[in-house]
């Protein structure tokens, strides 16, 4: 379309040259007529002219081509020939043909002149147009953002524009504001010094300046802001002021804490989550093998009664020189060590029966460091540092002394070199903070039992599995792995809580909290003299288990007792009833078919209000507690035990105060009825 459209103006423009020159013939033609001959020349050179001008050089040619033959022919020549009448006609008509070509190309450039100055005017006034309407557009654009405060400043800082979003954010109008300088907006301690020429002078340097920090509304408030000031120059490179972009962030900086805080949260949350599954696995394992011990616990113990019962009573009966002793002392090691066996697994489950006692754990420490000191050997120093003013706590002696060997045992094997073994007690309170983690810690006042060493210490992976039961990095046949399990099982029953701290090539700290209490300390029964455990007392025995009952009734009755014996608590309340003499001794089993030994105590008081009783149980601490027999001042004798153990006890209540008696009886039979 536009190739057309070319072509057409082009023949259209040599058809406005044919058609100028045929005018100018005809004007000649009717001048002659009406005037006479006039110049033929000087009006085809204008007819040249208008031709050039309005369509170009070629039609100009083309119409100077026509002129000087229309000339030659019509004006030049007689009429039907080319003979020249003149010969200054050929000068004429040369110079002719000269200026119509040099006017022609004249005009052509004059007139490309005129068509480039008309569009560069065009074009001006286009790009004038154009500016304008950017700069309005970007003036209302401006106006129009409310998130961020759009500024002008000159050189000196002076403001001298304002957007709607810096009325919003800092609360000046535009008529309040312009005029000012720009500190109206800093606190007083920021502009102490050059701290606001600083900031124009970065400014110039060519690169941003860029800062965040507390801006003043005009009511005074503070807000956090997010400040960019670019340098404003001309084309000449000149400063004319700055422009200054202002957001305020005090809300992205509050959501930003708060996603942080969140965040901390969130992880914090993961890890306890974590701690708490690796917490509730381990307890899940621990309560597995604990139930299994528990469940063994009863009928085991009986056997290992028999076991180093009969094994005490034949190595008391043989000769020394006996070649049958050894075995028997075999047998009866072999028994004591799977007793103790036994003990260690219904410790680190929490169900061996305690006897807890109020006690000063400095002093425990000091009766205990003797043999500490020969289980650990001379190349091991140990040190104690016991804070006098430690409250009480209410263990187990026996059980916090194996707690302490225990530990000692492991920090001497982390040592083989050598080195130094620290025990040491305080009183420490344990606040909510710490006891979120460990659900089974209540807060309060605690005494600390803490035993580092400088010992080879452990890594990650074998720290989180210590406690496990049968775990041990010692070699066969050097530790059962039970050792930290009975640690872990004595103090979560006693109501404590442990802590373990430890590095490679460092060292490693146990930490035992024991609840503090302050009531007085426990006074021990006072043994009397060593003897030979003999007596004429009448006691009845009531055991269900037939080996263990004519056991104990053979140790009994060689030691000069007079025994009645009972299967369960029903047949020996029929045997009471033919019976008319005082019973000094009631020795029964705890848990029985029918009735058992609580039961046959309480039906027993009212007839034999002065008898004295000793409880003996091869079950476990749940068993016993059923059973109402968690109390100080109730006699117990834990299974297995040997004849020297049962006599020794029997020896021992036997001659207690009759009171302490009258007042054991009193307290079981009191919880016997509330339960």
């Amino acid at each position: 379309m536009v190739l057309i459209r070319s072509r057409q103006k082009t023949i259209f423009n040599y058809c406005l040259a044919v058609v100028s020159v045929m005018s100018v013939m005809l004007l000649k033609w009717i001048t002659d007529r009406l005037f006479g001959d006039g110049p033929p020349l000087l009006m085809f050179l204008a007819a040249v002219l208008v031709t050039s001008r309005f369509c170009g050089f070629l039609p100009g040619i083309v119409a100077t081509a026509l002129s000087a033959i229309v000339c030659s022919y019509c004006y030049f020549t007689p009429v039907g020939s080319f003979q020249i009448q003149n010969p200054n006609d050929v000068f004429r008509l040369g110079m002719f043909l000269v200026e119509a070509v040099v006017l022609s190309a004249l005009m052509e450039s004059l007139h490309a002149s005129l068509r480039r100055v008309e569009q560069s005017t065009r074009e001006a006034i286009f790009n004038e147009q154009v500016l304008r309407q950017g700069e309005e557009r970007f003036h209302h654009l401006v106006q129009s953002v409310e998130d961020y405060s759009i500024i002008m400043l000159d050189p000196n800082g002076i403001i001298t524009s304002w957007n709607a979003g810096a009325e919003r954010i800092k609360g000046y109008r535009a008529h309040e504001i312009i005029g000012q300088h720009f500190s109206r907006f800093y606190r007083p301690e920021d502009i102490e010094g050059e701290s606001l020429d600083r900031v124009l002078k970065a400014a110039t340097r060519g690169v941003p300046f860029q800062e965040k920090g507390q801006r003043v509304r005009k009511d005074g408030s503070l807000f956090l802001a997010e400040v960019v000031i670019r340098a404003v120059r001309d084309e000449a490179g000149n400063l004319e002021g700055f422009s200054k972009v202002t957001r305020d962030i005090t809300e992205r900086d509050r959501l930003d804490e708060e996603l942080r805080r969140s965040y901390e949260q969130s992880a914090q949350a993961m890890e306890e989550r974590k701690i708490l599954e690796i917490q509730f696995h381990q307890a899940q394992k621990m309560d597995a093998i604990g139930q299994l011990a528990g469940g063994v616990a009863h009928d085991f113990n009986n056997l290992l009664t028999i076991i180093s019962g009969y094994s005490e009573v034949m190595l008391q009966e043989l000769k020394p020189n006996d070649p049958m002793r050894e075995f028997v002392q075999i047998i009866s090691d072999a028994g004591d060590r799977a007793a103790s066996l036994t003990r260690q697994l219904l410790a680190f489950s929490r169900k061996s029966v305690l006897e807890p006692k109020i006690l000063d754990l400095n002093e425990v420490v000091r009766e205990t460091e003797k043999l500490l000191r020969r289980l650990i050997g001379e190349d091991i120093s140990l040190t104690a540092v016991l804070d006098p003013s430690t409250n009480k706590v209410q263990v187990d002696p026996g059980q916090l002394g194996q707690v302490l060997i225990n530990l000692a045992v492991n920090a001497r094997d982390a040592m083989p070199k050598g080195g130094k073994l620290t025990v040491e007690t305080r009183n420490v309170e344990l606040d909510r903070e710490y006891s979120r983690l460990r659900p089974d810690v209540q807060p309060g006042p605690f005494v600390l039992l803490s035993m580092t060493d400088n010992g080879f210490g452990m890594s990650p992976a074998v720290r989180v599995r210590i406690f496990e039961p049968f775990y041990t990095t010692k070699g066969v046949g050097k530790g059962t792995g039970l050792g930290l399990a009975v640690v872990l099982g004595v103090v979560k029953q006693s109501g404590g809580h442990v802590e373990v701290y430890s590095e490679l090539e460092i060292g490693t700290t146990f930490k035992i909290y024991l609840p503090a209490v302050n009531e007085a300390l426990s006074v021990e029964n006072i043994m009397c003299p060593a003897s030979d455990g003999r007596g004429n007392e009448a006691i009845l025995l009531v055991e269900d288990e037939q080996q263990v009952r004519e056991l104990a009734t053979f140790i009994l009755r060689s030691h000069g007792y007079q025994v009645l014996i009972a299967e369960n608590g029903v047949e020996a309340m029929k045997l009471l009833e033919n019976h008319l003499s005082a019973i000094d001794l009631l020795v029964t089993d705890v848990v029985m078919p029918g009735m058992g030994g609580p039961e046959l105590a309480a039906a027993m008081k009212p007839h034999y209000p002065q008898t004295k009783v000793l409880y003996c149980s091869g079950y476990t601490d749940d068993a016993v507690v059923r059973h109402g027999l968690l109390l100080d001042n109730v006699s117990f004798l834990q299974k297995p035990y040997t004849p020297n153990t049962l006599i020794a006890k029997v020896r021992q209540l036997l001659d207690s105060q009759t009171d302490e008696a009258k007042g054991q009886s009193d307290a079981f039979t009191t919880l016997f009825q509330n339960n």
